[in-house]
């Protein structure tokens, strides 16, 4: 492994502070904060919960920006080209363990190994001797499984793995056995007098900041005063650091002058921090090619973090289960919930027909009945027949409608009193019934229309009934059964079938979505947990960039998301028989590219979201419109003209059409709705990355 130098002789300072201030809205947390510390010491920032320690290392390493005031840190300005911070030249230990649970203890090592490209002989010797170290347990026990003590120790061996310049340790020794703190405290001290490392560690500790070589104590976000523990005490003549504190604080209360905020003081720092920027300017293209960033993606990170992401979703059941168990409920849903014709669809029929010897029609068959006037209203209903409609008798209409406004029927078929007389006098007089004739021969029908979809098959079940009927009487009588033809002829149609099969309607938009909120479901927390986890500031400081970030995920979930598709694909084409009368690999290319866009969509809201719960509402809320959006619930022609525009812009809708044009018609990518679904995708998929790229790059994710 190949380090930076150190500064030039005369170098004194590896951190440098001057006039500090940083804010999180309108709280003040540093505030004109001067701070220096030398090359080769222990520094021990000393301050209770909340006085902004962890904002000040977070300065220091680069995760964030001064609002005011300057900082040198190994002579360069933090994020500076060249300054290998963040980078290799900074070992960093954060106050969260932030470490990935579902590694072992090696695979920890290996991975940040990777990161600061430390050869692999190199890995494994120093991950047996801070085994040894640090009295951690064998290297092959998975993180989840260790103690909170444990867990610190393994986070303290990444920011010892790669022998950094400079440590930075926030809250080091937190949780530790006192014997284990003691033998880590020997280490530290033998890395600054013996190895000239420089040791910057926050403490609230009194007797942990004796140890230091050097101190600063530290109280609501300003340096009260720094120096040797030893020279603190007996400069203010007082008979230890704590009582050293108390006095700095009750005259931090009163307002008296502070030595760190003097007049005097501030002179020292900027001659010091021109001294710095002198410094770096002298040492120049000396370290440049040694610091210079690692090229536009490090082959290092790229390997780490796509380890990362495929050992985690890998060991982690609840996703496997989740990722393609889900996948196979949700596929097999679709077709046992689509696919079925609805049964025993009940109709309360009312039959007042004269003509008819029983109102329930039950008797002898009726379909040999030959050239028979008679019983008409029945032979009718002998014609409704079939699994789809179950017919109930009621004896007025009051009671058929009372039973479909209770839910106990679906809709009221009602024969007036004369209704076979007036049908043999419309058949027979065609040219001139009466006005009598006309109204009673009709067959009246009141539907519950609440479900569309039913009402319009029980619709088509009563028109084709009488279409049979009219047949068989004509043929009975010795007629053409084209007089019961209809002028207007329903031929068979174009594309699809009839009657509608409403899953072949539905299938394309529904693959469409599932793969779109798979690839969702699929990061949508994932930066999320590791923000929390203190995962996301941990890799940025080891020196890991927003996009190779993002490019890890796409190239893994590449992978998850490749095995889902052929899933879904077998699934839905081979096992359950979906309709696709057009290309498979042109559908299956629609489908997966699908994916792409929802894993984008998914590090969009978990790059945004601080919180578990806010990810889920956002995924939530944008997820419900493109699904109520994208046609495959209603057309979209249905839609208002605004409402349809927006549609037709969003990301699902010219995708489902384009792969319902393949499925049901058999189109090409030359035809108009298939290339504009595939144009739309990629639009969208250019969008998704760039806004991923400048929420990633503007959080420092």
């Amino acid at each position: 492994m190949q380090l930076a130098p150190m500064p030039a002789p005369g170098a004194r300072h590896a951190v440098l502070l001057r006039d500090a201030t940083k804010s999180y809205g309108k709280v003040g947390v540093l505030k004109n904060l001067n701070m220096n510390v030398r090359y080769g010491t222990v520094y021990g920032l000393l301050g209770a919960s909340g006085c902004g320690k962890t904002t000040l290392l977070s300065c220091v390493v680069g995760k964030h920006e001064l609002d005011s005031g300057s900082i040198a840190v190994m002579g360069y300005q933090p994020g500076a080209p060249g300054s290998g911070i963040p980078g290799r030249r900074l070992g960093f230990m954060p106050q969260e363990t932030a470490l990935y649970l579902n590694f072992t203890i090696r695979d920890t090592i290996r991975y940040f190994g990777w990161i600061y490209e430390i050869e692999a002989s190199e890995v494994a010797n120093r991950t047996e001797y801070l085994l040894e170290l640090l009295e951690l347990p064998d290297a092959d026990v998975m993180t989840k499984n260790l103690s909170g003590g444990q867990r610190r120790r393994v986070s303290f061996a990444v920011a010892l793995l790669q022998d950094a310049d400079l440590l930075v340790l926030d809250e080091p020794t937190v949780g530790m056995d006192p014997v284990l703190r003691e033998v880590i405290w020997r280490h530290l001290l033998h890395l600054s007098d013996a190895r000239g490392k420089t040791i910057l560690f926050t403490t609230h500790y009194i007797e942990e900041a004796r140890q230091a070589h050097r101190i600063g104590l530290m109280r609501n976000g300003r340096l009260l005063e720094e120096g040797s523990p030893a020279s603190l005490v007996s400069k203010h003549g007082l008979s230890g650091l704590e009582d050293v504190f108390l006095l700095l604080s009750l005259r931090q209360e009163s307002g008296e002058p502070l030595p760190n905020t003097s007049t005097e003081h501030q002179k020292i720092e900027n001659s010091n921090l021109e001294l710095a920027v002198e410094e770096t300017n002298h040492q120049g293209s000396g370290r440049s090619d040694v610091l210079m960033s690692k090229g536009l993606v490090s082959s290092g990170n790229m390997r780490a973090l796509i380890f990362k992401n495929l050992v985690v979703a890998s060991r982690d059941i609840t996703h496997v289960l989740f990722a393609f168990g889900l996948l196979v409920v949700a596929v097999s849903s679709v077709y046992l919930g689509l696919g079925p014709t609805p049964r025993d669809l009940r109709l309360a029929v009312v039959n007042h027909d004269r003509g008819s010897a029983r109102h329930d029609c039950r008797g002898p068959a009726l379909g040999d009945a030959g050239c028979s006037y008679r019983d008409l209203s029945c032979r009718f209903l002998a014609q409704l027949h079939g699994p789809i409609i179950l017919k109930e008798f009621y004896n007025s209409t009051e009671e058929a409608v009372e039973a479909t406004r209770k839910g106990r029927a679906w809709g009221v078929l009602h024969f007036h009193s004369n209704f076979t007389e007036a049908l043999v006098e419309r058949a027979l007089n065609s040219t001139r019934p009466s006005d009598g004739a006309l109204e009673d021969s009709n067959i009246y029908v009141r539907l519950d229309m609440s479900n569309y979809a039913t009402g319009l098959l029980l619709r088509q079940e009563i028109l084709a009934a009488f279409d049979r009927f009219a047949e068989l009487m004509l043929v009975s009588c010795g007629y053409s059964t084209k007089l019961a033809h209809n002028p207007v002829r329903i031929n068979d149609p174009v594309y699809g079938s009839y009657p509608l099969n409403f899953l072949n309607f539905a299938a394309p938009g529904t693959l469409i979505v599932m793969m779109f909120f798979f690839g969702v479901a699929l990061t949508v927390w994932a930066i999320t947990a590791e923000r929390r986890q203190g995962l996301v500031n941990r890799n940025f400081v080891a020196g890991v960039r927003s996009y190779e970030v993002l490019l890890s995920y796409l190239m893994s979930e590449f992978v998850i998301m490749t095995s889902q598709a052929v899933l879904l694909v077998s699934l839905s084409l081979f096992v359950y028989k979906f309709q696709c009368i057009g290309s498979t690999a042109l559908a299956i290319v629609i489908i997966y590219l699908q994916g792409i866009n929802g894993i984008l969509l998914g590090l969009i809201i978990s790059c945004s979201c601080d919180r578990e719960e806010t990810t889920n509402y956002l995924a939530i809320g944008s997820l419900v419109p493109l699904l109520l959006f994208c046609g495959i619930i209603w057309p979209v022609e249905g839609m208002d003209t605004p409402v349809r525009i927006v549609s037709v812009l969003s990301p699902l809708t010219m995708p489902v059409k384009g792969l319902r044009a393949v499925m049901a018609r058999g189109w090409t990518i030359l035809d108009f709705e298939v290339y504009a679904g595939l144009f739309m995708t990629f639009a969208w998929t250019v969008v998704f990355g760039l806004a991923c790229l400048v929420i990633f790059r503007f959080k420092k994710l």
